[in-house]
């Protein structure tokens, strides 16, 4: 099979003439359909073609989500034409067609994008420039009144409109620019149209001359003008003109500049007639069958009007297939939204949408092709530019906040911190892939090395299959990945990114590499940040990567007890003392904002306002200590979870345990990342009373740069980041006792703080920034080079 495999992929993918050939038939030109001898011959043909795609598409290959949508949408019309029409011959002549075509595009954008250009430009271009020939000589019809050498009028409007349209696209996906001989198919479709005045192709000609008059040069108007908008503005038309018939409002119009009537040259009873049957079969509609036979049945044969066929055929089951086609390609399109070819389909699009608001829908071919331009367009663009010489690293964070870390979050930062190094010494290539935020909007954050994806879990969409994963959970009680996982690949199945990457970086949910692992092949990495309680994971899964960079000894512990064959490098993690440093000298203009004397005590806690952390026990002996020492204060910096959490019941908890202590407690709420200095120089003690185990906390390697001493439990990983002489560690078992007594011993030796504030600069040095980030790319490096 392998060789048979090996066979057919250099003949269908690098052969110009079987490609060209293998298009033709599946396009199928009309004239092939008048002479039966050919209309066999070009029947028998599209099986071959068809059957030696269909084996390049499925073996050892996996079909995208676009294949897999339209093959729903063709099989939701497959049962309405069962029950209904029973036209399965005429079913599987389109079924064929249709999806080896769209199979047939996939194919050669993924495994030879020049040659798919290339050989269809030529096809489409000959046959353009055969049937404007037979145009002139033959302007009333070449078989019959009407008929030229590709069909009616009204028939062939995709074939060549989209395929003009196609030809320039492809000159200026090769150029950079539309040569002018991309410009001549195009304006032969303009002569033929506006002589045979063909309303709809008339109308889509000028959309298309709008475009290229207004808005080519202009992608930044992509952020309102898109396929996103046009298609629901169609939509909007469609129900406006075909359901509730406005267009009499506009007669004026209707008679005098395109001279037809009110009824739209009878469209009005069509549609009449097709609302009658889509009564009669809502869910599935009547199914398909040859326009002859449904003339027969209803007294049509075609709805002339596109989202009335559909609903008609197949019903609102079908249609909502049609509309998850269309949000693929939507999805697809707004990943690169200002580049000129996207701005270019969005318009193509938009010309094919209005022409067929009222007119045939027929030749649909170079439609689905342009569905998988559309789809593939990320990876189009790519091949577009020069391939980076640098490894290549997908980093993926799943964990609610985006990157760059503007809302907060310790990884999240740590994560800003090396690829913040990246973009200054342009080592690696980085695909960055986190959850957005509004706050990302207007951040100027792609570079040559680092590109940022975002997957969007406040659309309705993501909402929506969040939905539909957790009853497919309860019902089969089977355990699915998040959505967050099921829109990355997407995203990099349309970049066609399988074998792309060279690494695969996974910030803190071991899970992910489940689903991963399935579709990308590279090295993986997994950056683990917190104890195995507090992370998702599923057994094994730790097994399954490469390397496993904790953040403490404490972690890596646990990891190698859990899962004894993962191998384990730790790092631990680093801090931006440059920040905070800037910070040391503003001690008094600080104390004296928030209304702290100079000879005050301070403590401070700072992270995460919430039970685990331990600050209502700090609350409760800072309440005991105060009412024998009046200078000292505590200052609490946080929120319950990052940057705009709300007010959870346990802060109010704690706000009313300070209820009469307001000048000595102070909450300051959520402190920005770059500003964290400020509260380290208000504060004399540093206080970490977690209840659970630490990994490796940020704020106790601040503390430490800032030279504050330091009073925490012995969780986790923190005894391996401070000294005997800069902190004192209690245990967990009777927190308030140990924390009033320790909390007064340093009150009472102002000595021992300034001994302990000199042994933890001197700590310090070991979590600088640099230092973190060198150590970090030095274990990558060796999971690179195979080491």
């Amino acid at each position: 099979m392998s060789r048979v495999y090996s066979f057919l992929k250099k003949n269908f993918c690098d052969n110009p003439w079987i490609i060209l050939l293998s298009f033709f038939f599946l396009i199928k030109p009309y004239f092939l359909s008048v002479n039966p001898i050919l209309n066999d011959i070009s029947n028998i043909f599209m099986l071959l073609v068809g059957g030696g795609i269909y084996f390049l598409s499925f073996y050892k290959n996996k079909i995208s989500r676009l294949q897999i949508a339209i093959f729903v949408f063709m099989g939701i019309s497959l049962i309405s034409t069962l029950f209904v029409s029973k036209d399965i011959v005429f079913w599987l002549k389109y079924f064929l067609q249709y999806s080896t075509i769209s199979l047939y595009s996939e194919f050669l954008i993924k495994n030879n994008t020049d040659g798919f250009f290339k050989n269809l430009s030529i096809l489409l271009g000959a046959l353009i420039i055969l049937n404007f020939i037979t145009f002139l000589f033959f302007p009333e019809g070449i078989f019959s009144h009407e008929v030229l050498l590709l069909g009616y009028d009204n028939a062939t409007i995709v074939l060549l409109l989209l395929g003009s349209m196609f030809i320039m696209f492809s000159s200026y996906y090769f150029y950079k620019k539309i040569k002018w001989w991309a410009w001549i198919p195009f304006l032969m479709n303009l002569i033929t149209y506006y002589v045979r005045w063909s309303v709809g192709a008339m109308i889509g000609c000028i959309v298309l001359l709008i475009f290229f008059l207004f808005f080519y040069r202009k992608p930044k108007w992509t952020k309102i003008l898109n396929l996103r908008t046009f298609y629901w503005v169609t939509f909007a038309l469609f129900i406006l003109i075909v359901v509730f018939g406005i267009q009499k409002y506009f007669s004026f119009i209707i008679v005098d500049v395109f001279h037809k009537n009110v009824t739209l040259t009878g469209r009005t009873l069509i549609w009449q007639r097709c609302f009658e049957q889509i009564r009669l079969h809502p869910i599935f509609g009547i199914g398909m069958m040859v326009y002859g036979e449904r003339f027969d049945m209803i007294g049509i044969y075609h709805a002339h009007c596109n989202f009335l066929n559909v609903l008609l055929e197949i019903g609102f089951v079908g249609l909502l297939s049609y509309f998850y086609i269309w949000h693929l390609l939507i999805k697809s399109l707004l990943q690169n939204p200002q580049h000129k070819l996207v701005n270019f389909l969005n318009f193509t699009f938009l010309s094919y949408l209005v022409m067929t608001l009222i007119d045939v829908i027929d030749n649909s071919e170079v439609l689905f092709i342009f569905f998988n331009v559309a789809y593939f367009i990320p990876f189009i663009l790519r091949k577009m530019e020069p391939e980076p010489v640098q490894k290549k690293i997908l980093l993926v964070m799943d964990t609610g906040q985006p990157l760059p870390a503007v809302m907060g979050g310790a990884a999240e930062t740590l994560a800003d911190y090396y690829l913040e190094e990246n973009a200054v010494f342009q080592s690696y290539v980085f695909d960055v892939f986190s959850t957005y935020h509004p706050a990302v909007k207007n951040l100027s954050l792609n570079s040559n090395v680092n590109h940022y994806y975002y997957i969007n879990n406040r659309s309705l969409f993501f909402k929506f299959k969040r939905i539909c994963k957790g009853v497919y959970q309860k019902i089969t009680k089977r355990k699915l990945e998040s959505v967050f996982s099921y829109e990355l690949l997407h995203i990099l199945e349309v970049e066609n990114k399988r074998d792309y990457y060279d690494l695969v970086l996974i910030e803190n949910t071991p899970s992910l590499i489940l689903n991963l692992k399935k579709y990308v092949s590279a090295k993986y990495v997994l950056h683990l940040h917190n104890d195995l309680g507090n992370v998702r994971h599923w057994q094994n899964c730790f097994e399954m990567y490469d390397l496993v960079i904790p953040c403490s000894m404490f972690i890596a512990n646990r990891v190698q007890e859990a899962y004894p064959k993962t191998r384990i490098a730790n790092v631990y993690n680093g801090v931006n003392e440059k920040e905070l440093l800037v910070y040391k000298k503003q001690r008094e203009i600080l104390r004296k904002k928030y209304g702290l004397a100079q000879d005050d005590i301070v403590f401070g806690f700072c992270g995460r306002v919430c039970a685990d952390k331990g600050v209502k026990e700090l609350v409760l002996a800072f309440k005991n200590l105060v009412k024998m020492n009046a200078h000292i204060k505590l200052v609490i910096a946080g929120n319950s979870f990052f940057k705009n959490s709300a007010h959870t019941p346990y802060i109010c908890e704690l706000q009313e345990l300070a209820k009469g202590l307001e000048g000595s407690i102070i909450f300051t709420g959520y402190i920005e990342h770059e500003e964290i200095g400020q509260y380290y120089s208000l504060i004399d003690i540093s206080m970490h009373p977690s209840i659970v185990n630490e990994a490796c906390p940020l704020t106790v390697l601040e503390a430490q740069i800032m030279g504050v001493p330091i009073i925490a439990t012995d969780s986790g990983g923190i005894p391996e980041l401070v000294t005997k002489e800069n902190a004192i560690l209690i245990s967990r078992a009777n927190m308030v006792h140990d924390l009033e007594e320790m909390m007064q011993c340093l009150i009472d030796d102002e000595a021992k703080r300034k001994k302990m504030s000199k042994a933890s600069m001197k700590n310090s040095k070991q979590y600088y920034l640099d230092v973190y980030v060198e150590h970090f790319y030095s274990t990558v490096r060796r999971v690179l080079d195979g080491r």
